[in-house]
């Protein structure tokens, strides 16, 4: 029994050190977009980057790098556009920690007026996901955004971003 309660502790203590999850739905639909930042070329399709700078900050399960967002008064400050393939609910899920007093990432259409929002505020590497998925229709202009700052300066990390449909019709 003790051999069976310390091999349960250590497999926690090694698989557990640097992510925080927030116990939402894990994502089970057909991935749409995903990067992980590892290399400047991952941030070719996006725009906003008052200046791209990758660090070699992230946790075990992101990769090696993560990309670093700052910035001030214009928002986004990164944003990916894409127009949906096909209709049905899309989630949203990101690796990020918070350097300064947070950051968002949001998905959104209809030029911002309905989206996801996450918000990131803990100081280590969190996995966070949206708590409900956003309807698209087919053709529809999706944009991903990242912020961090703007009266007040601020900065995040993250280590991957990933967006799956969760129902599609």
């Amino acid at each position: 029994m003790k051999q069976y309660i310390l091999l349960s502790a250590c497999i926690l203590a090694f698989f557990n050190c640097d992510v925080v999850n927030n116990g939402a739905i894990e994502l089970k639909g057909d991935v749409i977009y995903q990067n992980s930042f590892e290399k400047e070329s991952d941030l070719s399709d996006w725009d906003g980057f008052h200046r791209v700078e990758l660090r070699d900050d992230s946790p075990r399960t992101g990769g090696k790098k993560s990309v670093f967002i700052s910035g001030g008064c214009v928002f986004p400050h990164a944003q990916y556009t894409f127009y949906a393939e096909k209709t049905g609910l899309i989630q949203l899920s990101v690796l990020a920690k918070d350097l300064s007093i947070g950051g968002s990432i949001s998905l959104t259409k209809d030029e911002y007026k309905n989206g996801l929002h996450i918000i990131v505020k803990n100081k280590n590497w969190e996995e966070l996901t949206s708590e409900e998925p956003l309807f698209v229709t087919k053709g529809e202009k999706i944009t991903l955004n990242m912020s961090s700052g703007g009266f007040v300066s601020s900065s995040m990390l993250v280590s991957k971003v990933e967006l799956s449909f969760v129902s599609t019709q």
